[in-house]
């Protein structure tokens, strides 16, 4: 008897179990904010990605543009995560990880392909993933980070380490355009 009148449901036109039957629009989701804890821990996490990549480019690069390059961004990323720990450490707030893994597979597959890569390939492999990070790091940055943060040291520690990475994003791209 259930399963008639669950098929007599199905094929009435205008039935809230009819196939085509009119469904309120779906609304979007709100975005949730993001926590400063979070911000701190996505920068870091950033930061800890570029120092691997920088160690491994200093000693396995061919030319030495390209290894003094990765010694600037093993300084300052070096620099930023310290910083970072340590407003981290005097706001009180212990930095989370980012939920979202897509940084951290798109790092690792980044370092499998340079660990992978001859001396050659190496430098421009190398200084490709660098630019690509620094443009995904700063439009986050730009987009959810900076918006998102809501303690004022936050906002300001934001600010001092985004002309640092706008600045590796141009010396890596000139370094490419030299390339060409």
């Amino acid at each position: 008897m259930l399963v008639s009148l669950l098929a007599v449901l199905i094929a009435v036109p205008g039935s809230s179990l009819h196939p085509r039957a009119h469904r309120a629009p779906q609304l979007p989701a709100v975005a949730r904010r993001i926590s400063d804890a979070e911000i701190l821990g996505t920068l870091g996490t950033a930061d800890a990605n570029e120092i691997e990549a920088a160690k491994l480019a200093s000693t396995k690069a061919h030319s030495q543009e390209v290894r003094d390059y990765a010694n600037m961004l093993l300084r300052d990323h070096q620099q930023s995560l310290n910083l970072g720990l340590q407003l981290a450490k005097d706001l009180g707030i212990a930095p989370i990880l980012p939920s979202d893994s897509a940084m951290t597979r798109a790092h690792k597959q980044e370092m499998d392909q340079l660990n992978l890569s001859s001396a050659v390939q190496f430098d421009k492999a190398f200084v490709q993933d660098m630019v690509a990070d620094h443009k995904m790091v700063i439009n986050k940055v730009d987009t959810v980070l900076l918006p998102g943060a809501s303690h004022p040291q936050v906002k300001a520690f934001i600010r001092k380490v985004q002309p640092t990475l706008a600045m590796h994003e141009a010396t890596g791209q000139a370094w490419l355009d030299k390339q060409k």
